[in-house]
């Protein structure tokens, strides 16, 4: 064989067991990094396995009683429904009833106006007209006996009043 192709082949041989070297010092680099992370991964999950179980239990019971509460404010809405329909049932009636007895009221007062005002109506014309007639009588007596009282002569002082009067 010729010995520069040896001396090729010697020095591909060379550079390929370095390079076998190499990844083999690499490759134990990383088992012994692997290992070590290993190791760790294992202490957390150790010190983990606690902390996650307490943690899913917690949340389980939360959900029970995130259910449980649910359950509850459904009937507690479903009976406040109930509640206020019933309330609005009973505003609707009484409301229906107020406007009706307030429809009467409006009535009998209107009656009782009416009547009070026909009642006032005949007072004064049975009781007021007869005694505005008697006293135009009796103003009407006394001016006579007033007359016939000074049928004489005129007195002094009357005929300067009469001439007061007239000017």
């Amino acid at each position: 064989m010729d010995p520069r192709l040896e001396l090729i082949l010697t020095i591909f041989t060379g550079v390929a067991a370095l390079a076998l070297v190499v990844q083999m010092l690499i490759l134990w680099s990383l088992n012994r990094s692997l290992k070590a992370t290993q190791q760790r991964i294992t202490s957390f999950a150790d010190r983990w396995e606690p902390v996650a179980d307490s943690t899913w239990r917690a949340v389980e019971e939360t959900r029970q009683q995130v259910r449980e509460l649910s359950a509850k404010l459904q009937e507690l809405a479903e009976s406040s429904r109930a509640q206020v329909a019933r309330v609005d049932d009973l505003l609707t009636e009484v409301s229906s009833r107020t406007r009706t007895q307030l429809e009467r009221l409006d009535r009998a007062v209107v009656i009782t106006l009416d009547r009070v005002e026909e009642t006032t109506a005949q007072v004064q014309r049975i009781i007021l007209a007869p005694v505005r007639e008697i006293q135009a009588v009796a103003a009407a007596i006394r001016a006579v006996v007033e007359y016939l009282a000074r049928r004489g002569r005129p007195t002094v002082e009357k005929a300067t009043q009469d001439e007061e009067l007239f000017i």
